[in-house]
Formats: structure tokens, C-alpha cells, sequence
């Protein structure tokens, strides 16, 4: 859908252009305050994909930044595999998206295993029940980038908690 578009491209924008801050807007705010269409009067482009594929080769060579995929707990990833050549990273989600505050789901681990098996060069971001007791679980499996919001919203020092995170994963 259009929604689950734009919010696949606002992650991959926050990705991307985002370290230590958020960024809160919609993905056509992003693209406008990033440059990325060639004319902000004149609006949106509005281009149709027939499948997922056409989409990443848009953003990557169109857009000219950097691809990935979210992946939910239920995705197999031989759903994704066929897109793998073609994307520069995969998020995997260790909670069911909707809501934060939810508890890591450590079985959802195997996935980044196995995609660390076969690309051992990916991105590999989690997001979801990340904080200090389950990043080294997740680090472990493969993943080396994170997406952490109630373990550092909630810390009492969120510095110390960024730090923390970030040191597991480098």
C-alpha cells in the first residue's frame, strides 16, 4: 500500500540520514528537506512498481540512496532472499510493528543468523525490545545496526544506554 511505501522509505530516510537524532515528518517532508526530488514546487512524483524489486531499483538508482527491506516476525525470509543482491540492508523486526514498549522476541534471531550466513557484508538493523539486557543477544546473532526508542526514552541517563547499544554492535 501507499502507507507501507511511505514509511518504508521514511525508515530507510532515518536510516540514512539520522545517527543520534530522530526525525519525525512523513517520507514526503523527508525527501523535500533532503533534496531528492529535483523540484519541491511542483510536488510529488508519483511513479507505479509492479513488484518490490522495481521498488529497491528505484531507490537506489534513481534516488540514489541506500535500499533496504523490514522484515516482520511472521516473514519467511525466503520471501526476501530474491532481493538480497539488491538491497543494502535488512531490518529485522524483534517485535510485531504497531506499538513500542514491547518485549524482545529472541526466536525471531535465526533470521539474522542466517541472513549474516549469507551476506556477511549486509547491514543487518533489528529494531524492537532492543535495550542493554538484549542487545549482546542480537549483536551476537549478526546484526550490527539497531533501532532502540523505549530502552533510551525511559533510561534515566539515555546517553549511557546510546553507548552502551552502540558499543555492542561496532
Amino acid at each position: 500500500s501507499i502507507q507501507s511505501l511511505e514509511i518504508f522509505i521514511q525508515l530507510i530516510l532515518i536510516h540514512h540520514f539520522a545517527s543520534d537524532h530522530c526525525v519525525f515528518g512523513t517520507a514526503q517532508q523527508a525527501l523535500e528537506n533532503r533534496h531528492l526530488i529535483a523540484d519541491p514546487g511542483i510536488g510529488p512524483k508519483t511513479r507505479e512498481f509492479k513488484n518490490a524489486l522495481e521498488v529497491v531499483t528505484y531507490v537506489r538508482d534513481e534516488l540514489k540512496i541506500r535500499c533496504g527491506i523490514a522484515v516482520k516476525p511472521g516473514t519467511d525470509l525466503t520471501d526476501v532472499e530474491p532481493l538480497l543482491d539488491h538491497i543494502d540492508l535488512v531490518l529485522i523486526m524483534t517485535v510485531e510493528p504497531g506499538f513500542g514498549g514491547q518485549s524482545f522476541m529472541p526466536q525471531v534471531m535465526p533470521k539474522v543468523q542466517r541472513l549474516r550466513s549469507l551476506r556477511p557484508k549486509l547491514d543487518i538493523e533489528v529494531d524492537g525490545g532492543l535495550a542493554p539486557n538484549t542487545i549482546d543477544i542480537a549483536s551476537k546473532a549478526g546484526a550490527n545496526a539497531i533501532v532502540a526508542g523505549s530502552a533510551i526514552f525511559k533510561a534515566k541517563e539515555p546517553r549511557a544506554v546510546i553507548n552502551q547499544l552502540r558499543d555492542s554492535v561496532l
